[in-house]
């Protein structure tokens, strides 16, 4: 169902769509996936590819939208050009919309969050700026607010699979596992091959301790993209649950592959490869962790642990 919000825009968001990011970072690292955007065509700009995954287990929601993606350094000139066209322009609501998804990459969120709203004054269906306006809300720990947005959007567009997945993900931010997996079985009602709503599913189940019930969603998702590293990141999490250090050692390895800059799944692999009787490479993979993960007064605690654990499998500088 096409979001209903001008003949122009309308029209606009429609063709856009097709690139939609189709999935959001879980408080515990599913990672993020920003889907490919194209230019808009009031606004000069270089199309950009979609974000890998492979945020950190702390990783906010991500944004998400049908918004242009610029690089960091067009964005105060993009920013400035769509204002000069929306003076131009005032009712244009896909101007307005694009002017907030610039805001917001450019990390003006109050603005951001103002021309939202606006877009929402202008044109009640406009799905896709509830979802982003909820999006805002979940990165300012506003969670119930983000609830409210999202399911705003899906009252006016039920088969809308990103707003579907945020309020998913939103639920999982308050503690409530249950309407979290609603909201992702919902998805995967709408359609059965969307890779994250497995994945989500999957964690989900996870924590509710159905541990087989999420590896049949990881290995579900791995048939449909065996390049997701966040799904074999996840059934390596659960294979090591089941006893299976072997099996996890070779789904993080293919993680790694995928997400080699992840520190914390670096920290990971080393505790399965230690658990499987990988000593050398434990080591190797936890001087690793130390190379990546940042050295911030609040990361000492997980970094001295990473050392003390050097330290008993024999390592010495």
């Amino acid at each position: 169902m096409t979001p209903s919000v001008s003949s122009t825009a309308s029209a606009n968001a429609a063709a856009r769509l097709s690139g939609f990011l189709a999935c959001a970072a879980l408080f515990w690292g599913t990672g993020a996936l920003i889907g490919a955007q194209e230019p808009p065509p009031h606004v000069a700009s270089s199309p950009a590819p979609g974000l890998p995954s492979g945020a950190a287990p702390d990783a906010s929601l991500p944004t998400d939208g049908i918004g242009r993606s610029h690089a960091a350094d067009e964005l105060p000139r993009v920013i400035e050009e769509t204002r000069a066209a929306l003076a131009r322009n005032p009712d244009d609501v896909d101007l307005r919309f694009q002017l907030a998804f610039a805001l917001e990459s450019h990390g003006d969120t109050d603005e951001a969050m103002k021309e939202y709203r606006a877009v929402i004054e202008r044109a009640p269906g406009h799905v896709w700026a509830r979802n982003n306006l909820g999006v805002l809300h979940a990165q300012r720990g506003q969670y119930e607010e983000a609830i409210g947005r999202f399911g705003e959007a899906l009252f006016r567009d039920p088969e809308h699979q990103t707003a579907r997945l945020n309020s998913g993900l939103t639920f999982l931010k308050i503690g409530d596992l249950d309407a979290a997996l609603r909201q992702f079985r919902r998805v995967l009602g709408i359609n059965p091959k969307n890779v994250d709503a497995h994945v989500n599913a999957g964690q989900t189940l996870f924590e509710l301790g159905e541990v087989d019930q999420a590896i049949e969603h990881y290995r579900e998702a791995i048939a449909l993209d065996p390049q997701s590293g966040p799904a074999h990141r996840h059934l390596a999490r659960a294979l090591m649950k089941k006893g299976d250090p072997a099996g996890a050692v070779a789904e993080y390895r293919l993680a790694v592959r995928m997400m080699p800059q992840d520190s914390l799944l670096r920290y990971e692999f080393a505790q399965a490869l230690e658990a499987d009787g990988g000593r050398a490479e434990a080591i190797r993979e936890l001087r690793r962790f130390l190379d990546l993960h940042p050295n911030r007064p609040d990361q000492q605690a997980l970094r001295r642990g990473a050392e003390a654990k050097l330290r008993a499998l024999g390592y010495r500088p």
